[in-house]
């Protein structure tokens, strides 16, 4: 690949182009000036775009080292014939034609013909540069003196803001490159993203099926939807999306209804409303006389939502419906408060943790209690359904065992030390997280697993842990602090 250097106007030539085999001699002087004649900018204006789409935007600036230059070069030639009158339109369309890949890679920095310094917009659209011909991406030809400045130093800025760097260029590099097969969880305390905006304590997350959106709850009285998005270097702070503010107490349940599209949020009265449109409540349901203590959503393409009240009782709603259909009765004992709910892949297990330690199981499809033992000498804190016959319950007493329908324990697994407060079960493993900001991962559910715990350093997590969910697609941390913030960390 030829190279204009900035202090001297003649060209070298350099082994920057994969496969191809150039002379690492110095040209001499003579060759130089010969090559600097014919590198003009028509010439890199020429070589620019195949190049790109040969090799893409990011390879060539990282491996031209005056890039930068070329690009002036190249920049300066297209507004040359850009001003040219009359200029047959499919010729002006051809050479205008980029690659989608540079518009990806490069949209918040100025592209030739273009106006500098038009950022993507924040919903991940392309710049007021660009335009779509049929299924063609095209760039516009019209350029603004007024927006030029300083060239040098927007183009620097608008690269890097878009660029992999820092900890996310960490995660790429470790991560990514370990290939589709490798479904295995591990903290390495990268802080990927930082999620700012609520003004107390999460208490409960949902990550949404295609793992670019999360929503939070908050003791702040609302729930807010995020975007998952690389930022930059993982220090700067992200916005949210959109607030939905009709809460009138602290939001401790949140959940998300695939086959309906809709999010499920609770305060002590049941809110449905859509994240996708205006945000506007569809549905809403007035549980404040029985009180509420936790909430589980049907899996797909069931609309049900049952929720727990402090008698022992698990009301079912069906959200098509203005009003509360059904009510199971979980114990007539003194069994204590139902603290946990899970329902098992196939909707047919209701799971239920009790403040004694109790777990029972409930068949949704005749509605008649199949069960009940003394899983755990303290309060069951979480429960998560493996399969349809099997639940992974944790309790106050440190302990997490996984069990059968019939009440038989399978195992229990070790190395467990503290009360674990959140679980996640994802690609055959079991993620947990304590209070005390411990993540535990269990490389498999029996008791073969291989156990690691890693406390959280607090220059990547600072505060209480208070909610967790995981990504299983990216192999990602999600968590939320006592003190409103949100990390995401790899």
């Amino acid at each position: 690949m030829l190279l204009y250097t900035s202090s001297n106007p003649q060209l070298t030539i350099g082994k920057y182009s994969e496969g191809i085999n150039s002379p690492e001699s110095k040209l001499n002087q003579e060759a130089a000036q010969q090559l600097a004649l014919v590198f003009t900018p028509e010439m890199a204006y020429i070589a620019y775009v195949p190049l790109c789409r040969l090799i893409g935007s990011i390879h060539m600036e990282n491996t031209i080292p005056n890039h930068d230059l070329i690009w002036k070069l190249y920049s300066s030639h297209e507004k040359v014939i850009s001003n040219k009158p009359h200029q047959n339109t499919k010729e002006r369309t051809k050479e205008l034609e980029i690659p989608s890949t540079v518009v990806n890679e490069r949209s918040s920095s100025p592209v030739p013909g273009s106006s500098e310094g038009s950022a993507s917009d924040a919903s991940g659209g392309f710049g007021r540069n660009v335009i779509m011909t049929g299924n063609r991406i095209d760039l516009s030809s019209q350029e603004t003196s007024t927006s030029r400045g300083t060239e040098e130093e927007k183009e620097a800025g608008s690269r890097s803001s878009r660029h992999l760097k820092g900890s996310w260029l960490h995660y790429w590099e470790q991560f990514v490159g370990c290939g589709e097969g490798n479904d295995s969880y591990h903290l390495s305390q990268m802080k990927l993203q930082m999620f700012a905006g609520h003004s107390a304590g999460i208490k409960a997350l949902q990550v949404l099926p295609n793992e670019n959106s999360f929503a939070s709850a908050s003791r702040d009285k609302t729930v807010k939807l995020w975007s998952l998005r690389n930022y930059g270097d993982g220090s700067s702070n992200v916005a949210c999306q959109f607030t939905y503010p009709h809460h009138k107490k602290t939001v401790f349940a949140l959940n998300y209804l695939e086959s309906q599209r809709l999010i499920a949020s609770c305060d002590g009265n049941v809110y449905v409303w859509d994240p996708y449109g205006s945000g506007a409540a569809l549905r809403g349901y007035d549980l404040s006389k029985s009180v509420p203590t936790c909430m589980v959503a049907m899996p797909a393409p069931s609309p049900v939502l049952m929720v727990s009240t402090p008698d022992a009782t698990v009301k079912i709603i069906d959200i098509r419906q203005a009003v509360v259909q059904h009510a199971l009765k979980i114990s007539t004992g003194p069994l204590g408060l139902i603290r946990c709910l899970s329902v098992s892949p196939d909707g047919s297990t209701l799971g239920v943790g009790l403040s004694s330690g109790v777990l029972s199981l409930v068949d949704l499809r005749t509605g008649l209690l199949m069960g009940g033992w003394k899983a755990h000498e303290g309060e069951i804190l979480q429960i998560k359904a493996y399969n349809n016959k099997s639940f992974v319950t944790s309790s106050v007493d440190s302990s997490m065992a996984l069990w059968r329908e019939d009440g038989s324990k399978i195992c229990s697994f070790r190395g467990v030390t503290e009360p674990v407060s959140f679980l996640s079960l994802s690609n055959n493993q079991v993620i947990s997280a304590t209070t005390s900001c411990r993540i535990g991962i269990h490389t498999s559910i029996n008791e073969q697993a291989n156990f690691s715990s890693t406390k959280v350093r607090s220059d990547v997590f600072k505060g209480v842990v208070s909610a967790m969910d995981v990504l299983p697609l990216n192999k990602l941390f999600l968590i939320g602090s006592d003190n409103g913030s949100i990390t995401l960390m790899a």
